[in-house]
């Protein structure tokens, strides 16, 4: 997991009105569609019905310590989507004894390995790797007219790129994987295309790879290697990846066709993940248990 800055996250609050009026703009629906899309969740509005679910986010002092500004964007982005939640005034131990005293049904706990919503009650969490795949692909999916037979270059073969491959080949998709080291990228490979009838190809001309293809996923934590001459006036970008791998001048030119945020997509996603499991007592999509 990149360890984000606050820089990236302190805003998120206040500016979730106007992300989700540029998100409809770019991709043609709102923040809390994209989320229930990519979980298989037909019911809005959120926070009611049948999809019900109080969320804390408890702040987290391990490895290198809390990030300030992550547990209240965490909490905002639940909160946009119509469910209740709130930051723990504790950390750590003392802070998920409080979000479960207070009635909290999903606990987000995140530290410099991973970002979960843990579901006590069932005994199940959402990790939030597969959780943002999944929600910058059905981005993608929603803002390119679907799938199918398309080909997305991904690059970036870690947990994020890989998910999202496998999410991108479960809609249709064909495969291109880029990495800087190769092997990664044919350990990958093999891994995906194992688990599916999917021929996944290994891209090893960059320059040439991002012109070729329309549709990119970046899965780095490199930024600012990608230029606006390395892209096209087709190409569509889903960029969970922090920092974004391309450079301001890129994300200017291509603003209309380039999903990006540090926090959103993927913490929405997995907060509907996390209600619709608790509600179904199941686990969804992207889902892991213990």
């Amino acid at each position: 997991m990149t360890r984000l800055k606050e820089g990236d996250l302190i805003p998120i609050p206040a500016r979730l009105p106007e992300y989700d009026d540029r998100l409809r703009g770019i991709v043609g629906v709102s923040l809390a569609e994209i989320a229930c899309k990519a979980a298989g969740v037909d019911e809005k509005p959120l926070g009611s019905g049948s999809i019900m679910a109080r969320f804390a986010a408890v702040p987290m002092n391990s490895g290198f310590g809390v990030i300030q500004g992550f547990s209240a964007a965490a909490s905002a982005v639940v909160s946009h989507l119509g469910f209740e939640a709130f930051v723990t005034e504790d950390s750590d131990v003392a802070g998920i004894v409080e979000g479960i005293g207070a009635g909290a049904d999903v606990l987000l706990l995140a530290d410099d390995e991973r970002y979960v919503a843990m579901v006590p009650e069932i005994g199940f969490y959402v990790d939030n790797s597969p959780a943002t795949a999944l929600g910058f692909v059905t981005a993608l999916e929603i803002m390119n007219g679907g799938l199918v037979g398309e080909s997305v270059l991904v690059l970036g073969c870690g947990p994020l790129g890989v998910a999202a491959s496998k999410a991108l080949i479960e809609r249709g998709a064909e495969v291109g994987l880029c990495d800087v080291v190769e092997a990664r990228a044919q350990a990958a490979s093999r891994g995906i295309g194992g688990s599916s009838s999917a021929t996944v190809g290994i891209e090893t001309d960059l320059s040439g790879s991002l012109r070729r293809y329309n549709l990119i996923f970046d899965a780095t934590n490199t930024g600012g290697f990608i230029g606006p001459g390395h892209l096209t006036d087709h190409t569509l970008v889903a960029a969970p990846g922090m920092p974004c791998a391309l450079t301001p001048e890129a994300m200017d030119e291509h603003r209309n066709r380039i999903i990006h945020d540090s926090l959103e997509i993927g913490t929405a996603t997995m907060a509907v993940q996390a209600a619709a499991m608790l509600s179904a007592g199941e686990t969804p999509r992207g889902a892991g248990g213990e």
